[in-house]
């Protein structure tokens, strides 16, 4: 029965993933300040880092968000000193944001931690299962970017 499949499936998937998020914890020696971050948080800054002329209105959309819950994100990496907001230079009316120093390091300091996570599960797998690993997740962010 393809409904028994299928919810077997789903359950396989499931526990992989708590069981990699569970395992694959942060590596050691992050900072307080890496700590206090959470996906969203990064999500934002990360937004503001690549698109430095995008206004608010523009990461909120890009994240599906609601206004409320960024602006909560934005006060709070503001307080933090990662990010602050900056008159837009293209349109003068709205705000962009912009990366304290505090907040580049802190981008660099998430970037070598996932990269670590990532190499560590990659680890596990040979070279062969490693291939259709990347292959197979490849796969699914392009599904998921239509």
């Amino acid at each position: 029965m393809a409904d028994e499949k299928d919810d077997r499936q789903i359950d396989a998937v499931n526990q992989a993933l708590h069981l990699i998020f569970m395992k694959a914890r942060q590596p050691e020696g992050l900072s307080e300040m890496l700590r206090q971050v959470n996906f969203q948080d990064m999500h934002v800054m990360t937004a503001a880092h690549e698109h430095p002329d995008a206004i608010l209105k523009d990461i909120k959309e890009q994240m599906q968000l609601p206004q409320s819950t960024l602006t909560s994100i934005v006060n709070k990496l503001e307080k933090l000193g990662l990010v602050r907001r900056v008159i837009n230079r293209r349109d003068l009316r709205s705000y962009s944001l912009e990366l304290t120093e505090a907040g580049h390091a802190l981008r660099e300091e998430h970037r070598r931690s996932d990269r670590a996570q990532v190499a560590f599960l990659l680890g596990l797998l040979n070279e062969e299962e490693r291939t259709q690993f990347v292959g197979l997740m490849d796969k699914l962010t392009r599904r998921l970017e239509r």
